[in-house]
């Protein structure tokens, strides 16, 4: 992925595949493949973003002010695009992550802390992990 800067973290464990997400357990699988298409959605975008610097690059070398003009609007509005796309890709995967410590913490904890932490988790949002049956819509 030539577009997306790493973190310490990525570096470390890699980048997320598709294959890597299928292999997850179901209730973090949907997440993580969500996450996905919504990062794969933003690396397409500062890719286009490359193309149309360089284009504009090459239009300046060419004194084509007509088409740098041009090319300036579209890269404004692209970058407008691309910071909203950044929020919603961290914001989509820190929710795929959380899934995942919620899934680990009830292995590793004891009953009475998973209770203790889930009644202080309500108390926080000032309503349940789950406020809608699966059974409505």
């Amino acid at each position: 992925m030539p577009f997306l800067a790493l973190t310490k973290g990525s570096k470390k464990f890699g980048v997320q595949t598709y294959e890597r997400a299928m292999r997850l357990a179901a209730p973090l699988k949907d997440a993580e493949l969500q996450y996905l298409d919504v990062r794969d959605h933003y690396v397409n975008h500062r890719a286009i973003l490359a193309q149309l610097d360089e284009a504009l690059k090459q239009a300046k070398e060419a004194d084509d002010k007509e088409y740098v003009a041009s090319l300036g609007h579209r890269i404004l509005g692209l970058q407008a695009t691309l910071s909203d796309l950044r929020e919603r890709t961290r914001l989509i995967g820190e929710r795929s992550w959380a899934e995942a410590f919620v899934l680990a913490s009830e292995h590793m904890l004891s009953k009475e802390s998973l209770s203790a932490i889930s009644i202080q988790a309500d108390s926080l949002l000032g309503r349940c992990r789950h406020e809608i049956t699966k059974s409505e819509g």
